[in-house]
């Protein structure tokens, strides 16, 4: 069945819905720092650090970065180095190095502000198509949608729709639902909400995101070690850097190199640096 063949959900179910959610809202949503002053930059380091990553260690990070980068022209002159040192504890270090690419890319063809099309936002380094809507909903307030995790089991529990509902038709409802006019503030209701009241435990949804792996022990695991020692030392050789990761030699060599093709790791015979 087409999106376009799905039956609407009744009008009244959905006025329930937005009269419910944005008057929970506006008594328990919560005030982060990326909601205050919500400009498109901001937005979308929030975004991007958001990113598999859990709100309590992005908000530091999150507040660090702006101090030190307040502006995308800014950013787009960062080190290898200084992003990330200042990345560190966040994992996924080629995000950093994506923000930068993006920053870059602004700052030469964008005369240094986010672009408002939506192509014209996917056409930048690092930026997906939730991304892209995010910038929009949250720094701008634009009419569409973006569907996470949270948001998908909120639609689902509260209108009733099947457990294993297809992307296409939640997105087709998230469309419906959606107040004009007033979309950064239902996207916020609808993500808190799914957070604090409607969680996968309490409605029985279960998640379509594939599980994360197992971090302790894993490649992430020793690659987010190797970039560690790098950001402490800036260059190791290859014996003082293995006793640091705890791996043999010939594996942190095959990390090491596997960073160096995603731009992180400059790779030399004696040892491995960062790039400047």
């Amino acid at each position: 069945m087409s999106p376009r063949q799905y039956r609407p959900i009744p009008a009244a179910a959905v006025r329930r819905l937005r009269q419910k959610l944005l008057a929970w809202y506006r008594r328990h949503g919560a005030e982060f720092l990326w909601r205050q002053r919500p400009t498109p930059y901001r937005v979308l380091v929030a975004e991007v650090m958001l990113q598999q990553t859990q709100v309590s260690r992005v908000e530091p990070k999150y507040r660090a970065w702006l101090r030190r980068y307040p502006t995308l022209r800014a950013l787009a002159g960062a080190t290898t180095r200084e992003l990330l040192t200042l990345w560190s504890g966040l994992g996924y270090n080629r995000r950093a190095l994506s923000l930068r690419d993006c920053a870059r890319v602004v700052a030469a063809r964008h005369g240094g502000r986010l672009p408002h099309a939506f192509s014209a936002l996917l056409a930048l380094p690092g930026i997906g198509p939730y991304t892209a809507h995010a910038v929009n909903i949250f720094a701008r307030n634009r009419d569409e949608v973006c569907v996470d995790t949270n948001v998908r089991r909120v639609l689902i529990h509260e209108l009733k729709l099947p457990p294993d509902c297809p992307p296409a038709r939640v997105e087709q409802v998230a469309w419906q639902a959606l107040p004009k006019g007033r979309s950064r503030e239902w996207h916020n209701a609808l993500m808190d909400y799914g957070r604090i009241v409607a969680t996968g435990r309490a409605t029985g949804v279960r998640s379509v995101v594939r599980r994360p792996q197992p971090f302790l022990g894993s490649s992430r695991y020793y690659r987010g070690r190797l970039i560690a020692a790098l950001v402490r030392h800036r260059f190791m050789a290859w014996p003082a850097l293995a006793r640091q990761v705890r791996l043999p030699i010939a594996n942190v060599k095959k990390i090491a190199a596997a960073l160096a093709r995603d731009g992180l790791v400059v790779v030399r015979p004696n040892g491995a640096g960062l790039p400047r």
